[in-house]
């Protein structure tokens, strides 16, 4: 916009230069012709094009001095570009073919030069802090980009070890109450089923049958806890992880695509069943590739393993290994399907328990 308006500037200013003594016609041509070349080196991309356009104008003020009166208009752009030199030879030009301009002229004619400098040399410092400017605010928005994804993975990274921390707390816990008060529960039983085979007092009998009783129970409920510790402070992607790690038959990938929270029961029943597919792999197949996928559905939890390889043996699809995942798939009404088309495939849905 602000070029624009510069050249309207020029073109008004110019104008005062025009003969219109001389052919009307001659004049207009020269006047659509200067501001036609003027926006055209303004769009134009291409310095090729460019340099020829300005160059095809001079000559045509050194063929009629007509073109010469709009010429710092044609110029102005160029001034932009920093090709000084089109500058000096316009002025050239016009010192040779008016030599015997007025004092009036001549200092018009300076100020109008003048003035073609100074606003060519200030919208020129205008643009360069303009695009300055966007390319800080494009460096600012990379960089809020940059710190958002980076924050957002420190706030992952952070909810991780969390939960990592929170599991391993409570397998300390499930740990310490194992070691500790199940073996004082487990010598007090022991204690208390001495004390009963040696007891001869009658009266005492039911006592200690009681406590035995009740130091059962105790027990009972300690293991009931310890285990349901234990199973909740399972990481499945760390121990799906771990187990992939360890498969040395051939290579197996791993996708993983599950959330924190997924329920206890479908941990211990895709970590069953990925332990037993790998140990059929290396006891009957010739796989040289496994492929095992987890992902978390809004409704599903999926597991599929699957492999490039034949059963070098006759497995029975009621093997024990088999019946048993399908026990633990069925048992949480999910669907297990196996094929044995182009490999080996298992693959698992468990639906999510309503909350």
């Amino acid at each position: 916009m602000l070029g624009i308006i510069d050249r309207l500037l020029l073109l008004v200013g110019c104008s005062f230069l025009l003969d219109l003594s001389g052919q009307m016609k001659l004049s207009l041509v020269v006047i659509l012709t200067a501001v036609i070349i003027s926006e055209f080196t303004y769009v134009i991309q291409w310095n090729w094009l460019f340099h020829s356009t300005t160059i095809a104008y001079l000559v045509a003020c050194i063929a009629e001095p007509e073109f010469l009166w709009p010429l710092p208009l044609v110029l102005y752009e160029s001034l932009k570009r920093k090709k000084i030199y089109y500058g000096i030879f316009g002025g050239i030009l016009y010192f040779y073919n008016f030599p015997h301009m007025t004092t009036f002229d001549r200092f018009y004619l300076f100020f109008v030069f003048t003035y073609m400098v100074i606003i060519a040399i200030r919208t020129m410092k205008q643009n360069q802090l303009h695009k300055k400017y966007i390319e800080l605010l494009d460096d600012s928005r990379q960089m809020e980009i940059i710190m958002n994804a980076k924050n957002n993975e420190i706030a992952a990274k952070q909810d991780t070890e969390i939960h990592l921390a929170t599991l391993q707390e409570r397998n300390r816990i499930a740990r310490e109450i194992h070691d500790n008060v199940g073996h004082m529960l487990s010598r007090s039983i022991l204690m208390v089923g001495a004390a009963t085979a040696i007891n001869k007092d009658e009266n005492l009998t039911e006592c200690l049958s009681e406590l035995k009783n009740t130091l059962d129970q105790a027990m009972t409920s300690i293991r009931t806890s310890v285990h349901d510790l234990h199973d909740d402070s399972i990481d499945l992607e760390e121990s799906v992880k771990s187990l992939v790690s360890e498969f040395t038959f051939c290579p197996m990938t791993l996708d993983y695509d599950m959330g924190k929270d997924v329920e206890r029961k479908v941990k211990l029943c895709f970590l069953a069943i990925l332990k037993e597919a790998m140990a059929n792999i290396i006891r009957h197949s010739n796989a040289t590739r496994v492929e095992v996928v987890l992902r978390e559905h809004p409704a599903i939890y999926q597991l599929l393993i699957s492999d490039n390889g034949t059963c070098s043996k006759n497995v029975s699809s009621d093997g024990i290994g088999l019946s048993n995942m399908k026990e633990r798939v069925n048992g949480l009404d999910g669907k297990i399907t196996i094929t044995k088309e182009h490999g080996y495939r298992i693959f698992v849905m468990i639906p999510k328990m309503n909350k």
